[in-house]
C-alpha cells in the first residue's frame, strides 16, 4: 500500500484543520487508533472559560465542520451530512435547554450545566447553517 501524501489545508486558517487532517487520512484508508492511556496535556486559560468565548468557538467548529463535510464528500453528500449533526445539535440544544429551565430552582449546578450544552449546541447549528446564508470565518482568533 502506498503512502498516503497529505498536507494540512492551509486555507483552513480559523481552525479545524487538523480534524479536517484526520478525516482525508480517514478516508484515504489511515488507520487512527486511540490509546487510552496517552499523556495529552491543554492549557484551559480562564478567559476561554466564558459563555462569549464558549459560543464562539462552538459556532466556528460549526462553520469548519460544514467545510470539511463539503470539501471531502462533496456539496450533497456534505450538505446532508452536515444537517444531520446540525438536527442532532439542535436536539441537544433543545433538550438541555429544556433541562436547565426545569431543574433551575432545584439542583442549580445540574441547570448551569445544561444551560451551558444548551448554548453551545446551539452556536454549533448556528455555525453549521453559516454558510447557507453568506457567512463566512475570518482568520483565528
Amino acid at each position: 500500500m502506498e503512502p498516503l501524501s497529505l498536507r494540512f489545508d492551509e486555507a483552513m486558517g480559523y481552525g479545524g484543520s487538523d480534524t479536517e487532517f484526520f478525516m482525508r487520512a480517514n478516508q484515504g484508508g489511515a488507520r487512527i487508533v486511540h490509546v487510552k492511556d496517552a499523556a495529552v496535556f491543554e492549557e484551559y486559560p480562564a478567559e476561554r472559560r466564558v459563555p462569549v468565548y464558549e459560543m464562539k468557538r462552538a459556532f466556528r467548529v460549526g462553520m469548519t465542520t460544514n467545510y470539511r463535510y463539503v470539501k471531502n464528500l462533496g456539496t450533497l453528500r456534505g450538505s446532508v451530512a452536515v444537517a444531520g449533526r446540525a438536527a442532532d445539535k439542535l436536539a441537544t440544544a433543545l433538550l438541555y435547554g429544556l433541562l436547565g429551565i426545569v431543574a433551575f430552582p432545584f439542583a442549580r449546578s445540574l441547570a448551569e450545566r445544561s444551560i451551558k450544552r444548551s448554548y453551545r449546541a446551539a452556536s454549533f447549528v448556528l455555525g453549521c447553517l453559516g454558510p447557507a446564508f453568506g457567512v463566512r470565518m475570518g482568520r483565528y482568533w
